[in-house]
């Protein structure tokens, strides 16, 4: 009985270290990805389109946008995409997705992102929490993220600004643009989506 107790004290606490050491790589990776972003918005000495640029190689080992736009999109619409029509949707769901991103951040470049919680929902899935303040409000804002085994690493697959999840608010939107212009038209559709802020406005 002594034996067992001690195995599973031992399990009990490295378990704990494991998900300590999890949390910390999370917030690691988001406070340095997203200051890095900040950074480079704040900087007016850049040219936009070379911005977004930078901006785009400092999200890219962030964010899972093959996982992102198969939520996005939905099972079965996904599972009706072409190869092609799937590297085609990507490329301008991710430049979108970018532009979202960027939007929120470049509202509060004279103020603070705070970075907050981490929760571990399961070995597999994590949240965590940042708020976005400017002089007149805050902005709650939750990164998903999921442990990709083939890559070995965590990334984010979805966020939520004010509790509302930005795959719920693109499936309305994609299906809706699907049954209207059917797939090659809803694909020409994103591609000038992909050119505009997709933010919500204040």
């Amino acid at each position: 009985m002594r034996t067992f107790a001690i195995i599973c004290t031992i399990f009990l606490v490295f378990g704990q270290n494991a998900y300590g050491n999890v949390k910390d790589d999370i917030r690691n990776l988001v406070t340095k990805t997203v200051d890095s972003v900040v950074v480079i918005i704040k900087d007016k000495s850049i040219e936009k389109v070379v911005k977004h640029q930078k901006i785009m190689k400092l999200l890219k080992p962030m964010i899972d946008y093959i996982g992102f736009g198969y939520k996005s999109l939905g099972k079965n619409k996904w599972r009706a995409l072409s190869k092609k029509q799937k590297k085609i949707f990507i490329g301008y769901f991710t430049m979108r997705e970018n532009n979202f991103i960027v939007d929120i951040l470049d509202k509060y470049t004279d103020e603070k992102v705070n970075y907050g919680k981490v929760t571990i929902l399961s070995d597999t899935k994590i949240n965590m929490d940042l708020i976005i303040e400017s002089k007149d409000s805050k902005n709650e804002v939750k990164l998903f993220f999921n442990y990709n085994k083939k890559l070995k690493r965590w990334r984010a697959f979805d966020i939520a600004v004010e509790g509302i999840a930005r795959s719920k608010t693109n499936y309305t939107q994609f299906n809706t643009m699907i049954k209207k212009l059917k797939v090659n038209g809803f694909l020409k559709a994103l591609k000038q989506l992909a050119k505009t802020s997709t933010s919500p406005k204040k």
